[in-house]
């Protein structure tokens, strides 16, 4: 019974209670070779809190060991799976070992992840946002030969592409998906009307005319956002999105269509489209977005039916919204005119 005390100490972070750097490495071992064996996906989580020095120097270290404390407890609180692991890796750092998880059940847990450290509100004058926040890094692949220690080394990148791109962002470094993602060029307009059309034909909720929409936005000058992952020339899915309003309110983005084309699915292409969309409308300014979708699917992202939230014709549970900042959407949302061809 002691030597599995000394055990449990000798693995646990003195500070905030969960996994250290030690536990971390010895499981990362063990969970690469289960993966390796069993050739299923093994996923990593870098997490860093943003602009800690500034904030242990403005509320002071007491102020900053509470903070890690609660971030971590966010951590150890959000992953419940058998395997799964949250650990301090060091300092303001932090890791989540996620043993069977894809591109797109990676990215639901740091969307998930992410919204719970915003819901804390911790002040933090130093920052844009007002509270504090996270920038996340996920690596994620089928282990088949190399280093575990391979698998940091590129969640790590991942991290540090978050935080060079202005941080509170979640970014990839992905083995399943070796593709870009990259605004939309005006010329290839029509391809990615067929690519739309090709996604949603045999989709449950349809109107039949995606395409039409998408390019009735591209004439009427109205997207915000397009983006496209492209891989090797080739088109793999688009996401757009374009000023909508809450009760005549402006400030609003809509987001729509998100379309992944078929024999794609499963390597991300939805997941880091959407995470580059929703980045893309912060950095522009916009309050929160609102897409009409499956509640389940979109969910993942951070999106969800809210009280008084809906669009004419479209039941209230397919109408979801995400707020950036503190005013969460709801009212009648308004899209622009060219949705009209859709409805």
């Amino acid at each position: 019974r002691l030597n599995t005390a000394l055990e449990t100490l000798s693995n646990t972070d003195e500070l905030t209670g969960i996994a250290n750097r030690r536990a971390f490495d010895r499981r990362l071992g063990e969970e690469w070779r289960r993966a390796r064996r069993a050739e299923t996906p093994l996923a990593l989580l870098m997490i860093d809190i943003d602009y800690f020095k500034q904030y242990n120097d403005r509320y002071g270290h007491l102020a900053g060991d509470r903070c890690l404390e609660r971030i971590a407890r966010v951590l150890a609180g959000s992953v419940r799976r058998a395997g799964d692991l949250a650990a301090r890796f060091g300092g303001e750092e932090f890791a989540v070992l996620l043993p069977g998880a894809d591109a797109d059940e990676a990215h639901e847990v740091a969307v998930l992840l992410q919204r719970k450290i915003w819901a804390l509100a911790l002040e933090h004058e130093e920052v844009k946002a007002g509270i504090v926040t996270v920038s996340i890094g996920i690596a994620g692949e089928i282990p088949a030969s190399g280093d575990p220690l391979d698998l940091v080394n590129r969640a790590d990148t991942a991290l540090y592409r978050a935080k060079r791109a202005g941080r509170d962002r979640i970014e990839f470094e992905l083995d399943d998906a070796p593709f870009e993602i990259r605004p939309a060029y005006p010329g290839e307009a029509a391809d990615i009307a067929a690519l739309i059309d090709e996604a949603f034909h045999d989709a449950a909720h349809t109107c039949g005319k995606e395409g039409e929409v998408f390019l009735a936005l591209r004439r009427a000058g109205a997207l915000s956002v397009s983006l496209v992952a492209e891989a090797g020339g080739a088109l793999l899915g688009q996401v757009a999105a374009s000023p909508l309003t809450l009760d005549g309110v402006s400030g609003w983005a809509g987001i729509g269509p998100l379309a992944v084309r078929s024999g794609t699915r499963r390597r991300g292409v939805g997941a880091r489209l959407m995470s580059a969309c929703v980045a893309a409308l912060k950095d522009a300014g916009f309050k929160g977005a609102v897409l009409v979708g499956d509640p389940e699917y979109y969910g993942r992202f951070g999106f969800s039916a809210r009280p008084g939230l809906a669009f004419p014709g479209v039941p209230d549970g397919n109408v979801l919204g995400l707020g950036f900042g503190p005013e969460e959407p709801s009212g009648v949302a308004a899209f622009h005119p060219a949705f009209d061809v859709g409805l």
